[in-house]
């Protein structure tokens, strides 16, 4: 099978998969499906068709913080669909959203992306570096090197599923083919004993960087509006999103 056949075969059945999941998601109210587009990106600010530097990313989240309370989470089950087919319920929320951002006219920082989000009758829930963990890895090299050419890249899985209690991997490369499981932690990690930190500053930005956004940016804004840019947190070592992602 040549390899748009084979792209082809895999994103109709992806789309098979989410329809199914479509139909079914008020079967069962302890079995919640969600569909998320992780790659959603902003730029900002938006000033006189200008985009420039700063990623800015929100996340809608399906649950709040009293409901993620009250599920005892057995399994999670990820699909991800085929490149360039990608179409989802979330993505009627983003046009909304884009509709309100060119009402605005110019979002000089990201209290106008909040702003025009919740113009879009959405409800943002604003991420800070707070709200980030640094989990300790507990991957055993040794497993890898054994799964040699078996384990996959992240972009050719279809699907990949995890169950409380165990430690197993196990995913698809197409829907519709027996899984594949595997063990890719130490044997003498302990899961359930597993390390990790809050995060405790910022990301920030390259001090060249933020002066560049000041130097350049701050005289089309008003000056009410600088301080959320003068006050970005830097950071020597941390990389230019606009060439490293």
């Amino acid at each position: 099978m040549t390899e748009y056949l084979t792209h082809k075969a895999k994103y109709r059945a992806a789309r098979a998969e989410y329809k199914k999941d479509a139909e079914s998601n008020t079967a069962c109210p302890k079995d919640i499906k969600v569909s998320a587009d992780l790659q959603k990106v902003i730029m900002l600010p938006k000033i006189d068709e200008f985009e420039t530097y700063m990623h800015s990313l929100i996340a809608l989240s399906p649950l709040t913080k009293d409901q993620r309370a009250r599920y005892e989470v057995k399994e999670i089950h990820l699909k991800y669909f085929e490149p360039g087919h990608t179409f989802m319920a979330s993505d009627a929320t983003h046009g909304r959203i884009e509709k309100q951002l060119r009402k605005m006219g110019k979002v000089f920082d990201f209290r106008d992306f909040v702003d025009a989000t919740k113009q879009a009758k959405c409800e943002p829930v604003e991420m800070a570096f707070t709200g980030f963990n640094d989990w300790e890895s507990g991957v055993s090299q040794d497993a890898l090197k054994q799964l040699g050419e078996k384990l996959p890249y992240k972009n050719q899985i279809a699907s990949a599923r995890f169950c409380s209690g165990s430690e197993d991997i196990s995913y698809q490369l197409t829907f519709g083919e027996s899984e594949t499981t595997v063990k890719i932690l130490k044997s003498s990690f302990q899961l359930a004993e597993c390390r990790c930190e809050k995060r405790r500053k910022p990301r920030g930005l390259d001090p060249t960087k933020k002066a560049e956004i000041i130097q350049k940016l701050l005289t089309l804004m008003p000056e009410n509006r600088h301080s959320f840019w003068k006050n970005i947190a830097e950071d020597k070592k941390a990389p230019d999103l606009a060439t490293n992602f």
